[in-house]
């Protein structure tokens, strides 16, 4: 089912998708795949380079490969000041201003920058997504896993797996085809989803998964769509 599908009634309840005021979150918050290309923006100096996140670790320090950092060295500084900006786990689009804590020119080209207390980020998406708690089973292999859905869209979702209840790695699910199974707190009817993952990581004893929906199965678009236009709506009516 597609968006074209939907009754008019809903059709006029569809809520903007893409946002132009960024929104300010905790620097904790900050969840980036690595191998993300990078944005950066020397504090100071009228120059812009391309680097890619190679490591991190979570409130401490993010680790950045930046090809042309020798031809860039004087320009680059221990403790100095640089604008960051990339797409988080969500595909949202990130920024910060954090410090230069290290730079490696050998044995590899590299940036240790400070993990940034606050940043902001920009929805891109084509589809309003929401937080949520929703229990779900992944199927996978002929395998079922239990889950919870943390965020909703008609485009795709971001799921945690409790690594305590099952043995499994990031590389058993990363880029393979899931179906995601889920009822929503106010409909009895079950939304099943074909999906790609699209991002895999290790959080403590928990495995996030970052989804792509492929196809909506039966009734799981106006499902989904209802739910998401309710939590949006509750929060609406909390802020008036």
């Amino acid at each position: 089912m597609s968006e074209n599908d939907l009754p008019e009634s809903l059709k006029t309840k569809l809520v903007q998708s893409i946002k132009s005021k960024p929104i300010q979150e905790n620097g904790m918050n900050l969840l980036m795949r690595l191998g993300e290309r990078l944005h950066l923006q020397i504090y100071n100096a009228n120059e812009r380079l391309w680097g890619e996140l190679v490591g991190f670790k979570q409130g401490e320090f993010l680790l950045v490969w930046l090809p042309n950092l020798t031809a860039h060295r004087k320009i680059l500084a221990d403790n100095s000041e640089v604008t960051l900006r990339g797409m988080n786990v969500d595909f949202q689009l990130c920024g910060f201003t954090t410090t230069i804590s290290k730079i490696l020119l050998t044995p590899y080209p590299l940036l240790f920058l400070t993990f940034p207390k606050v940043f902001e980020k920009l929805h891109l998406r084509r589809h309003d997504r929401v937080e949520c708690f929703l229990p779900a089973q992944v199927l996978l292999d002929g395998n079922e896993y239990k889950a919870m859905i943390v965020n909703l869209s008609l485009g795709g979702a971001r799921i945690i797996l409790n690594k305590e209840s099952a043995i499994f790695s990031p590389e058993q699910f990363e880029s393979r085809e899931i179906y995601l199974v889920f009822k929503t707190v106010d409909n009895g009817k079950e939304a099943y989803a074909k999906s790609l993952v699209r991002s895999a990581r290790n959080n403590d004893s928990k495995l996030t998964l970052g989804l792509e929906f492929l196809d909506l199965i039966g009734e799981s678009y106006i499902i989904i769509h209802k739910y998401v236009a309710s939590i949006k709506e509750y929060y609406a009516l909390k802020q008036e």
